[in-house]
């Protein structure tokens, strides 16, 4: 599938599930070093998954995630006034 000129990776699909998985179970974004972590990565991988990032920021399944985000921060937030 090529999104805006970039093909999509095996690596980028992990990233993209894993953080839509971890946005449902823990409502809210995982850190760079969380990622990398799942992605069996050590800390001094965190450039490469800011660059992962970065490359998947223009693409529409990344947009969906920060919309999901902002659902669940709403229903949160929600919860916490009632």
């Amino acid at each position: 599938m090529s999104l805006k000129g970039s093909r999509i990776t095996d690596r980028h699909r992990q990233v993209i599930d894993y953080v839509n998985g971890y946005i449902v179970e823990h409502g809210r974004r995982p850190t760079r070093r969380e990622i990398a972590d799942h992605l069996g990565l050590g800390p001094k991988s965190l450039g490469h998954i800011t660059r992962l990032l970065g490359q998947m920021s223009t693409w529409r399944e990344v947009d969906y995630l920060r919309a999901k985000v902002r659902e669940l921060e709403e229903q949160l937030a929600g919860r916490a006034a009632a």
